[in-house]
């Protein structure tokens, strides 16, 4: 039987991708397409360091990410237990086969979201622009919610090479964000960073009056530690 055009379609966005991610990470891709649970490959990034006439790899922080052909919203609500445990940041990568170029766009609501909501009924992602945080998530009805994946870059496939160190640079503070948040979740601590802002979100309710009385002994020997050491 022949090959469906769809497959080939979507066998080339990922190959395009691979291509364009492997320029600044290293690609995993532990998953065939029978296996799809969320994320066509796993990242991590490189920053490049020069000594003695060689060029060094450094690895930085790591990330999944899941390819996209278009901007359609994606459905996620049959991988909610998966992106509520998964312990990297999670992206979605946009491709554009017609001008080689790939748009990253940031899951870093994602721990906040489901420590505000739990898991939900229905989960939709929308890519968009960075918006404002107090809108980063919308409710539709009979608890299907709609969560905002902010762009973070673009990177087309012939990038400078001092283009690419801007990009490697942001997607680590990216990355970094959402490492500390997940962290904070993962640890019982309902507090998350928004990135490029002071502002801290924290989140009260069933979940952290269980756990705020030892986080904040904890915080408080932190502090009597402090003094000591100070004085």
């Amino acid at each position: 039987m022949p090959q469906l055009g769809s497959f080939r379609k979507g066998w080339e966005s990922e190959n395009l991708a691979r291509f364009i991610l492997s320029k600044f990470s290293f690609v995993a891709q532990p998953f065939t397409v029978s296996d799809d649970i969320g994320s066509d490959f796993f990242c991590t990034l490189f920053q490049t360091r020069k000594e003695g006439g060689h060029r060094y790899l450094i690895p930085k922080n790591s990330f999944a990410i899941q390819i996209k052909s278009n901007m359609a919203n994606l459905d996620v609500s049959n991988k909610l237990e998966y992106l509520a445990n998964l312990e990297v940041p999670f992206f979605v990568g946009v491709i554009d086969r017609e001008q080689l170029k790939l748009s990253i766009y940031s899951g870093e609501y994602m721990p906040a979201f489901f420590s505000y909501k739990g898991l939900p009924k229905r989960l939709k992602i929308d890519l968009c622009e960075r918006v404002d945080f107090d809108r980063y998530f919308a409710e539709t009805q009979n608890q299907d919610y709609i969560l905002k994946f902010p762009k973070i870059t673009e990177v087309a496939a012939n990038i400078e090479p001092i283009e690419l160190q801007t990009t490697v640079k942001t997607l680590c503070e990216v990355c970094s964000l959402i490492h500390r948040n997940i962290a904070s979740r993962k640890s019982g601590e309902y507090i998350s960073e928004v990135y490029k802002s002071s502002t801290i979100m924290m989140f009260a309710g069933c979940g952290s009056v269980r756990v705020f009385r030892e986080n904040f002994r904890r915080r408080l020997a932190e502090v009597f530690y402090n003094l000591t050491w100070v004085y």
